[in-house]
């Protein structure tokens, strides 16, 4: 159904939630019937600096619905300049209609700085 990828590194200081300032990336499609769909999708997690053993995490937020903690990646950052790549599967049910999946990023500590970079996702209907 789609494929997109921002591979700019960008960071987040937010403990909740959001977009960077690239959003996305993101892939909108449309269901002629309800059925289940795949989303992978996978980034590199690094430290840009981090005192508190950060971690950062990458969630789906799917038809405006904001990203939750159920759908995630988490990527522990425990000091400055470590770096990670990390993947992931969700199988969606879908109602028929437009769709648009997106991903959203945070981090869990106040202070550290956390770098998302060579983000994708990929959306198969199944």
């Amino acid at each position: 159904l789609g494929f997109a990828q921002v591979n700019t590194s960008e960071t987040t200081t937010s403990i909740t939630y959001t977009d960077l300032p690239t959003v996305g990336p993101s892939v909108t499609f449309s269901l002629s019937t309800a059925g289940n769909v795949y989303i992978e999708f996978g980034t590199m997690i690094y430290a840009v600096s981090t005192t508190n053993g950060s971690y950062g995490y990458v969630s789906v937020s799917i038809d405006g619905v904001a990203a939750s903690g159920s759908d995630i990646i988490a990527g522990g950052t425990y000091a400055t300049a470590d770096i990670g790549t990390y993947n992931r599967v969700l199988l969606k049910s879908l109602s028929a209609g437009s769709h648009t999946v997106k991903l959203e990023y945070r981090k869990s500590e106040t202070g550290d700085n956390i770098s998302f970079s060579y983000r994708w996702i990929r959306v198969v209907k199944i």
